[in-house]
């Protein structure tokens, strides 16, 4: 009862922001603005903090609606160790703008904190379901209930779309932003070396046997070349 109460006290207090900001960003002379069914998803979603809403409004005296999915920093420890929402955005926004990789239409990007409490991000809000983080979608759930055949198309379908973003020309596109000279040359020593610092964090001062000797391994396999151009 308590929780439930918390949750509707945080929910009430998200939705007056929310809608105080949304009547900047919607077109001049919109007005009536009235955000629904706003709710946090359980089950997925959970590397940034998820909202999900409705809204209707006016425009010019016409009835407008819409469906939207805003992605914010989440508070405290996430899982990651950095969160540069601008940059996820910039991904997406590039990729459905110049390419035919299946992502949400972009609408626009926050950095003032007094919204939420950090960075934010709103999507349009597509219809579909979603494979779950909790309970793992390997272990319960629609993905897992699925049939063998329909298990292969997805996975299929899903290497499919990462074979197609790394056929892109990421220069072409703009892609250069993602370049971390600090963690060494482009291509595998900066992966190498964003998984290390993610280990080092993750592991917070626990050993990890395994993990480390997999680093080992991966540094002393280096491919002869992995230039990217």
């Amino acid at each position: 009862g308590n929780r439930r109460e918390l949750l509707t006290k945080i929910l009430d207090g998200i939705r007056s922001k929310l809608t105080a900001w949304l009547a900047h960003k919607l077109p001049a002379g919109s007005s009536t603005l009235e955000i629904s069914d706003l709710k946090i998803p359980e089950g997925a979603g959970q590397s940034n903090t998820t909202l999900l809403f409705d809204a209707r409004w006016s425009e010019s005296g016409a009835p407008k609606s819409g469906g939207f999915v805003a992605r914010a920093r989440p508070h405290g420890r996430g899982v990651f160790p950095e969160y540069d929402m601008s940059l996820q955005y910039r991904c997406m926004e590039i990729l459905g703008a110049h390419s035919d990789i299946p992502v949400p239409r972009m609408l626009w990007f926050e950095d003032d904190e007094k919204v939420l409490g950090g960075p934010f991000y709103v999507m349009e809000k597509l219809d579909g379901v979603v494979p779950s983080d909790n309970p793992p979608y390997a272990i319960a759930g629609w993905v897992a209930e699925a049939t063998p055949e329909q298990q292969d198309a997805l996975w299929r379908r899903s290497i499919a779309v990462l074979a197609r973003i790394h056929t892109l020309d990421w220069k072409k596109l703009g892609f250069e932003f993602l370049d971390r000279p600090l963690n060494g040359p482009m291509g595998f020593e900066q992966q190498l070396a964003y998984y290390r610092e993610y280990l080092g964090w993750a592991a917070g001062g626990r050993a990890t046997g395994e993990l480390d000797q997999t680093l080992v391994w991966l540094e002393t396999h280096k491919p002869e070349d992995d230039r990217i151009v």
